[in-house]
């Protein structure tokens, strides 16, 4: 499902295999969050540390990282 502005396909939460979607908060962090279980993966500035933009996909790259390959 391709539920991230960055266009790229977001992988069920780990916990309860929820849909998740790409979010921004108020200081313009980016993260994603599970839809059912409201678990959040980690968040990152706009800016990186040199002041750049940074990636677009960073959150969903984040969210979808599993240890050892897991679903």
């Amino acid at each position: 499902m391709d539920n991230n502005a960055s266009g790229v396909n977001l992988k069920p939460c780990p916990f309860c295999g929820g849909d998740a979607a790409a979010s921004t908060d108020e200081r313009g962090w980016h993260f994603v969050r599970c839809e059912v279980c409201r678990a959040r993966g980690p968040a990152h500035p706009p800016r990186g540390v040199s002041g750049r933009p940074a990636p677009s996909g960073l959150a969903a790259e984040w969210w979808n990282f599993r240890p050892n390959g897991g679903a």
